[in-house]
C-alpha cells in the first residue's frame, strides 16, 4: 500500500526539521555543503557530520543530542508496517537550503569507520550495531518475511540461503535477461510517450532499475534465484522503491518548483491530473523541498500525482522485466 499524503507530509517535516537542525548547527558561516550519516539498530545509533568549505576542506560538526533526535524521528516518521525501516541513512544539504537523502533498507551497515559504512569488516566482532541490535530492532520495526534481508533473516533464525549468493547474483541469466528485456510504456501511461519530460524519467527509471540492482545486492539475489520465485512480488516492491527514491531525488526533488510543474502539466493534459486550487500563485523559484517553512498544499498535489504516476512507469518496467508485478 503506498503511503497516505498525510505520511508523507509527517516524514518530509522530519526530513525539513533534521535539514534545518545541521544547518544551524555548522560552527562557520562560509560553506558549501553538509554530508552527514546516520545507523540505527536497537540502542544503538551511531551519527557522523562534516560540512565542506569552498576550498573544498571540511570540518565537522557538533550538534549534540539535537541531531541526534532528529535522525531517530525521520526513521520513526518513515515506519512501515510490513516493511520495517531504514538501516541507515545519508544527507547531503547545500548551504542555499536544498538538500536529499539516500536511505538503506537491505545491506548492513557499520558505523564508526572511516572505511565507510558497506565496507567488509575485517574482524566481524567490532561490527556495531551488533548481532544483538539489530535483533532487537527487527522486534522493534518487524518485517514481513519477503522483506527480510538475508542476513537479517540469518540473525532472527529465519529462511534459509539464496540460491545466487549476493557477489554472484548480478552476473546471473536470470538478472542479465533482465536488464535485456524490451520494455515498453503502461497502458495507463501510454499518452506520455511524446512528452520530453516524461520520456527522460523513462531513460531515468531504466537507466536506475541497473544501478539499484547492483548496490541492492540482497534483493538481487533474490530476484536471481529460481527458487524464490514465489517471493519476488515483494522484492520487486523494495527494488520499486528504491529506484523511485533515486530517480524522484534526482529528478524532482532536488529542482524548483517550476520543474516539478513541468513534469506534472503532462499528466493534467493527458487526463491523469487535475490543477490543483491555487497553482496560479504559487512561487515556481522555490525549492521543492526547501527548509524553511511547511510545504504548500498545492506543492504537495503536485508531487503527489506525479509520484503515482512515476511508481505505475517504474512498476510496468519491472514486470516487463521480471514478468511479475511488484507487491506492497
Amino acid at each position: 500500500m503506498s503511503p497516505t499524503v498525510e505520511e508523507v507530509q509527517r516524514s518530509a517535516d522530519a526530513q525539513r526539521e533534521l535539514a534545518l537542525t545541521l544547518f544551524r548547527a555548522v560552527p562557520e558561516s562560509d560553506w558549501v555543503t553538509v554530508v552527514a550519516t546516520f545507523v540505527e539498530g536497537g540502542a544503538t545509533n551511531i551519527g557522523h557530520a562534516k560540512f565542506i568549505r569552498p576550498d573544498s576542506s571540511f570540518g565537522s560538526i557538533r550538534g549534540g543530542w539535537a541531531v541526534f533526535e532528529a535522525w531517530t524521528a525521520v526513521r520513526a516518521s518513515m515506519v512501515d508496517g510490513t516493511k520495517g525501516t531504514w538501516l541507515s541513512a545519508e544527507i547531503t544539504l547545500e548551504a542555499a537550503g536544498k538538500y536529499h537523502f539516500d536511505f538503506n533498507y537491505d545491506v548492513r551497515p557499520y558505523g564508526g569507520r572511516s572505511a565507510g559504512l558497506f565496507a567488509p569488516l575485517d574482524d566481524p566482532s567490532t561490527a556495531m550495531p551488533t548481532d544483538d541490535d539489530w535483533r532487537e530492532d527487527l522486534r522493534r520495526y518487524p518485517r514481513s518475511p519477503e522483506f527480510l534481508p538475508n542476513w537479517l533473516a540469518a540473525l532472527a533464525g529465519e529462511g534459509d540461503a539464496p540460491v545466487v549468493a549476493p557477489h554472484e547474483a548480478l552476473d546471473s541469466s536470470l538478472i542479465i535477461a533482465a536488464l535485456a528485456a524490451p520494455i515498453t510504456w503502461p497502458e495507463e501511461l501510454a499518452m506520455l510517450e511524446s512528452s520530453p519530460e516524461w520520456t527522460e524519467l523513462y531513460d531515468a527509471v531504466s537507466a536506475s532499475t541497473a544501478v539499484q540492482l547492483d548496490v541492492n545486492r540482497d534483493i538481487t539475489s533474490m530476484l536471481a534465484s529460481e527458487s524464490k520465485r514465489a517471493e519476488w512480488g515483494g522484492w520487486l516492491d523494495s527494488l520499486l522503491q528504491a529506484v523511485f527514491s533515486d530517480v524522484f531525488a534526482n529528478r524532482i526533488e532536488s529542482g524548483d518548483v517550476a520543474g516539478l510543474e513541468r513534469v506534472w502539466r503532462p499528466l493534467e493534459a493527458a487526463g491523469l491530473a487535475k490543477a490543483p486550487t491555487g497553482l496560479e500563485n504559487i512561487d515556481r523559484s522555490a525549492p521543492v523541498t526547501g527548509i524553511g517553512g511547511n510545504m504548500p498544499d498545492v506543492v504537495v498535489r503536485l508531487i503527489d500525482d506525479v509520484s503515482h504516476a512515476l511508481g505505475v512507469l517504474i512498476a510496468g518496467q519491472l514486470i516487463n522485466r521480471f514478468g511479475f508485478a511488484p507487491e506492497a
